[in-house]
């Protein structure tokens, strides 16, 4: 059953939701990727010591997060759910990174970007390796485990049952991509951050993080990014970005998503948080 229309056609893939008996199929790995990251092992950050501990079931912070969580219900029928479900792609680099082609300005492929993608593609793997000890150290529940409501992607169901949800690694990595794609096109940086915030904020409408899952996420990318800034591969990596960006700008080149349709559905206001 469709709770939405093919809006999503111009925003990416048709993003629907779906029952639970036509549910796509679990994935094979959890978020998994075969690239190296920026960072050596002696970098890496130690996100259980900087991270606040997520908060306690029956605290405040847990009930604002309990309110925004059924506040964001009702955003289920509209566009801003078919924009959480097209980010909330992950495993298909390109796919994932095309949710920045409209506040970049060009499309993005591995055949016409290499660079760009080789860039995001390792940063994607520095996230990885950040969030996975202390998502593992907490465990904790996410929301649909909670509230029992839908969530935008249900074939993905399985894997996040065993994957904790403090730090959300999707807010993570959507403010990385947006920090390192503002070095490579720093004209425009606003839009890119703001196309990063609202990537992370995607997972809350989707019903897989807590708000204070989001924040975290966040926290840990403004942490990991200058480390990765004053990494020689990583600065060769944007400049190699950058030449080839500019080269798609002159050459006139423009997403393949409808850019009008997705701000206007990410104009949608989140709940009062």
């Amino acid at each position: 059953m469709l709770a939405i229309g093919c809006i999503a056609v111009s925003i990416g893939a048709c993003a629907t939701t779906r029952s639970a008996d036509t549910a796509a199929p679990a994935r094979p790995a959890a978020h998994a990727t075969d690239e190296a990251g920026y960072l050596a092992p002696s970098a890496q950050i130690d996100a259980i010591t900087f991270l606040r501990r997520p908060p306690d079931t029956d605290s405040g912070a847990q009930r604002h997060d309990d309110e925004i969580a059924a506040a964001a219900v009702s955003l289920r029928d509209g566009t801003r759910w078919a924009v959480a479900t097209s980010d909330a792609e992950f495993m298909d680099k390109v796919a994932a990174a095309n949710s920045f082609a409209c506040a970049l300005g060009v499309p993005l492929s591995q055949d016409r970007t290499p660079a760009t993608m080789h860039l995001l593609g390792r940063v994607r793997a520095d996230v990885m390796t950040s969030s996975r000890d202390v998502k593992t150290h907490y465990q904790r529940p996410r929301p649909f485990m909670v509230n029992a409501q839908p969530i935008c992607s249900p074939g993905d169901e399985p894997l996040l049952r065993g994957n904790g949800s403090y730090p959300s690694g999707h807010a993570m990595l959507g403010w990385l991509w947006a920090l390192a794609l503002a070095d490579v096109a720093p004209e425009r940086s606003q839009v890119l951050l703001a196309r990063g915030r609202d990537y992370g904020e995607s997972r809350i409408v989707c019903n897989v993080h807590w708000r204070s899952d989001v924040i975290a996420g966040r926290d840990l990318a403004d942490l990991v990014a200058p480390q990765l800034r004053g990494n020689p591969d990583y600065q060769r990596d944007v400049a190699a970005a950058r030449r080839e960006i500019r080269r798609l700008t002159a050459a006139g080149a423009k997403p393949a998503r409808d850019c009008a349709a997705e701000a206007a559905a990410l104009g949608t206001p989140l709940p009062a948080q």
